[in-house]
C-alpha cells in the first residue's frame, strides 16, 4: 500500500518525539490574582461609562497582542473597568482607535459578530480550566455568548443567556458596557469567597485580525484556559432557584401536492398549537428543562449541499434551541448523539448537573417519526418506521486533574419491535503541556422489525457490535503530530448518532510544522503538513490507502491561502482506483464589510454510481457583504462536473443566496433562495436516470427578539422541482408559519 511507508515514518517520528513525555508533568503556569471589588451600585447599561462607580472599579490595560503577534505590544490602547454589585458582573471597555472611521461594526443577529471590532471577556467559574463562559459585543450592542471547552478547544455557540450590553462610538474610538447577572452562571455557591479564572479581550480587524489581551499566551501550552489569571471576590453569593417559563404559540398553514400536474393542492388549514418551555435552576449545580408540545421547527435554513456522487448521508448541524442548549455535555470522540435524528417530538425533558468535578446530563424525547441509518463500510441507507419512538440519552463525566476526564455515555431508542442501545466509556488524559490522549469504547445492541430486515436484506433482526476509537495529539508552538486508530464492527449501530459508516478499521497519522512572523510582515503564520491514512474492512480487505498534504499561509487583508493534495488508492466494490486531487482555498477581506472566499479542486476520483474511474472539477466561490450598518447579503455558488470515459457524466450547479435587512439588534427580515440544477448524460449511466433535475426552495422570515426566549417569527416558504416529466419548475409545497413566545423569569 502506497501510504504504508508514510504512515510508518510518521508513527516512528511520533514515538521518538514523545518517548520522554510519558512521565512528564504538566507545567502549571503561575497565575496572577486580582481582587474584584464589590460596590452596591448598579449601572445604566448605555455605553456612556459616566457613573461614578467606574472610578472605584478595578482597572486593567489590554496591552498584549497574542495573535498574530506572539505576546507583542498591542497596536491600540484598551482600558477595562470591572466590579460586582452582588447580583451582576459589570464591565466597561474603553477601546481607543487612532482612526475611528475604520471601526468595523454592523447590526447582526445574535452571535454573528466576529468580523467586527469587538470586546469581551471570559470567566471560568470553577477555576478548573475545563470550561469558561464567553461574552462579547460590538459598540452597536450586538451580543455573542458561548461556552468554551478547555479540553477539546471548541466553543459551544448554542448557549444563549439573558444579559445586557450597550455601546457608543466616540471621537477616540468606542465604549461598551456589560452587565451579566450572576444567576445565569454556574458556580460553587457553597464557597464563602469565589476565585474565578478570567480573561479580557479585544479583537481589532484591520490588515490582520489582532487578538489583544491582558494576558500572555504560551503557544507551547495547548491548554489556553490554564493560562488565564484569576480574581478573588464575590463573597457569600448564591445563585437562587431561577425559574423561567416560556409559553408559546405556533400557527402553520401547509399546502402541498405530490404530482404538480395531476394532483390538486391539499390545504391543511390553519393548524394552531400551544406549548411551553420550562427552565428551573434547582440549585447552583443542577438545571431542569422541559418542553410540552414543543415547536421544534428549523427556523434557521440549512446551508444547501450537493449530494451528487455521494455514498453516505450528508451531515447538517442542529439548530433547534431545546437540543442545542447544553449539547456540549454529550460531545465525545465519536458522534453518537445527533439529535436531528429526532425529527418531530411531542415532548422533551432534560437535566444537567455540574459540581465538584462531577458532571451529568440526560434527556428524553418522543418522536412521532422514526428514521435511522443502516450503515455499511462503503455506503449507508435510511430506514423508516411507521410508528413513533421514545429516545433517551445519559451522560456522566468525572473531571480529573490537569483537564483530564473519564466518563460514560448511554443512548436508547425504542419503538414497536425495534430498539437500539449504545453504551460505553470515554476519557481524556493530558499528560504534558502539549500532549493528550482521547479514547472511547462502545457496545451496541439492536433489534430491527422484520419489515426492515426484509426490505434491506439484513442478516438478522438482532445484532450486537462494538466500536473503539483512540486518538493521540501533540500540539506545540512549532510542531504538531497526531495519530488515530478507529475500529467499528459491521454490526455496530448508533441510531441516535451520526455514524453512517461501520465495518472498518482506520489507521491515521499526521505531522505539521508551523512558522510565525510578527505583525507588519507580508505574512504572519504558515504551516506545512502530511497525513497518511489506511483503511480496511474488519476482515482485512483494503478500503483506502492515501496520503494527504497541506500548506497554509496567512497574510495581509486578513487573507488565508490553503493548498491540499490527496494521492493514493481507494477501493470501491472490490476494485482499486487511483486517487489524485488538488484543491485551493482562498479567503480575504479586501475592504471592511466585504469577505471573499474561493475553493477549487480537480483530480482523479470515482464515479460511485456506475463503479468506474472519473475526473472531477469543483468550483465554489462565496461572497459575504455588509452594506452599511443594516444590510447583509451572502451568496454561495458551487459547480461540480464529473467526467468519465466517453464524456461528461453530469454537471451540477448549486446556489444559496441570503439577503438580510437588520432593522436593529432585535429584528430582521431575511430572504433565502436555494437552487440546484443537475444535467446528466443518460447514455453514460448503467441504470435509467433523469436527464435533468432542478430544485428551488425559498424562505422569507421576519424575526423580532426581545431576548433569545421572547421572540416573534412570521414567515413563508415554498419548494419546487423539475425533472424529465416537466418542462419547468413546478411548485409542490407552500407553508405560512407564525411563532410567538414570551419569557417569564421568577
Amino acid at each position: 500500500m502506497r501510504s504504508t511507508n508514510y504512515l510508518n515514518c510518521i508513527l516512528l517520528l511520533t514515538l521518538y518525539s514523545t518517548g520522554s513525555l510519558i512521565a512528564a508533568e504538566i507545567n502549571k503556569p503561575s497565575k496572577e490574582n486580582f481582587n474584584l471589588p464589590h460596590f452596591n451600585e448598579q449601572i445604566t447599561v448605555d455605553g456612556k461609562v459616566d457613573e461614578a462607580v467606574w472610578k472605584k472599579a478595578a482597572q486593567f490595560e489590554l496591552n498584549i497582542e497574542t495573535a498574530p503577534g506572539e505576546n507583542t505590544k498591542a497596536p491600540v490602547r484598551t482600558t477595562v473597568y470591572m466590579y460586582e454589585d452582588g447580583e451582576n458582573l459589570n464591565l466597561a471597555f474603553i477601546a481607543y482607535d487612532p482612526d475611528p472611521s475604520k471601526i468595523v461594526a454592523h447590526y447582526h443577529d445574535h452571535d454573528f459578530i466576529f468580523d467586527d471590532d469587538l470586546v469581551g471577556f471570559k470567566v471560568d467559574t470553577y477555576n478548573d480550566s475545563l470550561r469558561s463562559y464567553q461574552f462579547f459585543a460590538n459598540y452597536l450592542g450586538v451580543k455573542h455568548d458561548s461556552i468554551e471547552d478547555g479540553v477539546i478547544g471548541k466553543d459551544d455557540l448554542s448557549w444563549n443567556a439573558i444579559w445586557e450590553s450597550a455601546g457608543i462610538k466616540t471621537e477616540q474610538g468606542y465604549q461598551v458596557e456589560f452587565s451579566v447577572p450572576l444567576s445565569i452562571l454556574r458556580f460553587n455557591d457553597s464557597l464563602d469567597v469565589q476565585k474565578w479564572g478570567f480573561d479580557l479581550l479585544r479583537f481589532y480587524p484591520r490588515g490582520v485580525r489582532h487578538r489583544i489581551s491582558m494576558n500572555k499566551v504560551d503557544r507551547n501550552i495547548s491548554c489556553k484556559l490554564c493560562q488565564n489569571p484569576t480574581f478573588t471576590g464575590l463573597r457569600d453569593i448564591k445563585t437562587g432557584n431561577n425559574l423561567t417559563v416560556v409559553p408559546f404559540m405556533t400557527a402553520i398553514q401547509h399546502e402541498q401536492r405530490v404530482n404538480p400536474i395531476t394532483d390538486p393542492w391539499t390545504d391543511s388549514g390553519v393548524e394552531t398549537d400551544f406549548g411551553f418551555d420550562l427552565r428551573w435552576g434547582v440549585t447552583a449545580d443542577t438545571t431542569i428543562n422541559a418542553s410540552l408540545n414543543p415547536d421544534f421547527s428549523q427556523v434557521e435554513s440549512d446551508v444547501a449541499q450537493l449530494d451528487a456522487n455521494q455514498t453516505f448521508s450528508l451531515f447538517f448541524p442542529e439548530k433547534r434551541p431545546f437540543f442545542i442548549e447544553g449539547s456540549d455535555y454529550y460531545q465525545s470522540l465519536m458522534n453518537i448523539v445527533y439529535t436531528r435524528n429526532i425529527s418531530d417530538p411531542d415532548y422533551g425533558a432534560k437535566v444537567t448537573h455540574s459540581s465538584n468535578s462531577n458532571n451529568y446530563a440526560a434527556f428524553i424525547a418522543n418522536d412521532t417519526e422514526t428514521n435511522y441509518f443502516l450503515p455499511g463500510h462503503s455506503s449507508s441507507n435510511i430506514a423508516s418506521l411507521t410508528t413513533g419512538s421514545n429516545n433517551a440519552v445519559f451522560r456522566y463525566r468525572r473531571d480529573l486533574e490537569n483537564t483530564s476526564s473519564i466518563g460514560t455515555l448511554i443512548t436508547r431508542r425504542e419503538a414497536d419491535d425495534y430498539q437500539n442501545t449504545v453504551y460505553g466509556l470515554d476519557g481524556v488524559y493530558r499528560f504534558s503541556d502539549t500532549d493528550l490522549i482521547r479514547a472511547q469504547v462502545l457496545l451496541s445492541d439492536t433489534e430491527d422489525p422484520q419489515a426492515i430486515v426484509d426490505e434491506f436484506g439484513l442478516v438478522s433482526n438482532e445484532s450486537k457490535g462494538s466500536a473503539l476509537d483512540f486518538f493521540y495529539r501533540h500540539q506545540g508552538r512549532n510542531w504538531a503530530y497526531w495519530g488515530r486508530y478507529t475500529q467499528i464492527d459491521q454490526e455496530f449501530r448508533a441510531d441516535l448518532g451520526f455514524l453512517p459508516r461501520v465495518g472498518y478499521k482506520k489507521y491515521l497519522a499526521g505531522v505539521a510544522r508551523y512558522w510565525y512572523q510578527e505583525s507588519g510582515n507580508w505574512w504572519n503564520e504558515m504551516s506545512l503538513g502530511l497525513v497518511a491514512l489506511e483503511e480496511e474492512t474488519i476482515d482485512g480487505q483494503s478500503l483506502d490507502s492515501t496520503v494527504y498534504g497541506f500548506f497554509n499561509i496567512s497574510g495581509p487583508l486578513q487573507s488565508k491561502f490553503e493548498v491540499n493534495t490527496v494521492s493514493g488508492e481507494t477501493y470501491w466494490q472490490g476494485v482499486a482506483y487511483d486517487i489524485n486531487d488538488i484543491s485551493f482555498d482562498l479567503q480575504l477581506v479586501p475592504l471592511a464589510g466585504i469577505n471573499l472566499f474561493f475553493v477549487a479542486s480537480a483530480g482523479k476520483n470515482i464515479d460511485f454510481t456506475n463503479s468506474r474511474a472519473a475526473d472531477t472539477l469543483r468550483l465554489s466561490p462565496r461572497i459575504k457583504l455588509n452594506l452599511g450598518l443594516h444590510f447583509q447579503t451572502e451568496l454561495r455558488y458551487t459547480k461540480l462536473i464529473l467526467d468519465v470515459e466517453g464524456g461528461e457524466l453530469f454537471n451540477s450547479t448549486l446556489v444559496d443566496a441570503r439577503l438580510i435587512y437588520q432593522f436593529s439588534v432585535q429584528s430582521f427580515l431575511r430572504l433565502v433562495v436555494q437552487y440546484s440544477d443537475t444535467e446528466r448524460n443518460q447514455s453514460l449511466y448503467l441504470d435509467p436516470v433523469d436527464a435533468k433535475s432542478k430544485n428551488l426552495a425559498t424562505q422569507l422570515l421576519y424575526s423580532y427578539k426581545i431576548n433569545q426566549q421572547t421572540v416573534f417569527f412570521l414567515g413563508y416558504s415554498d419548494s419546487s422541482f423539475e425533472d424529465d416529466s416537466f418542462n419547468q419548475l413546478q411548485k409542490t409545497d407552500k407553508i405560512l408559519f407564525l411563532k410567538m413566545s414570551y419569557s417569564w423569569l421568577y
